[in-house]
């Protein structure tokens, strides 16, 4: 039964309701222990909160993408139909407002779980 509930928090809505686990690690670090990785993603992406709502999913949907297309600023642009360069300056911003460098391995990995939790569980703006 454990698996089962992490399997239906694990689901998304703009990717269908199924996870399989074997092939997303990220998905299973971010809903094991949804109270635990919802402070974890407050705690690292949390000074986005600050910006507007449109201004903040924009940013986190450039660093979805980033992920996504293995770090290509060039391949995330055409998927957001916008400039490189564009991406590239989402991405400095969140460098600059979470101070974890987005080409530093540790850095990312936190970005990233802190990404796939927000996504999966839905952590709410101000909460951690």
């Amino acid at each position: 039964m454990h698996y089962a509930r992490i399997a239906m928090t694990a689901s998304r809505p703009d990717r269908g309701p199924i996870t399989v686990f074997d092939r997303d690690v990220m998905a299973i670090t971010a809903v094991a222990a949804p109270e635990v990785m919802d402070r974890v993603a407050a705690n690292v992406l949390g000074a986005l909160d600050e910006l507007p709502a449109h201004e903040r999913e924009a940013l986190l949907d450039t660093l979805e993408a980033w992920f996504d297309h293995g770090g290509s600023a060039e391949r995330a642009a055409q998927a957001l139909y916008v400039h490189p360069n564009t991406v590239r300056q989402r991405l400095r911003k969140i460098e600059q407002r979470t101070g974890r460098p987005v080409t530093e391995p540790r850095a990312a990995a936190e970005l990233c779980v802190a990404l796939e939790t927000t996504r999966r569980t839905g952590t709410p703006r101000g909460e951690g």
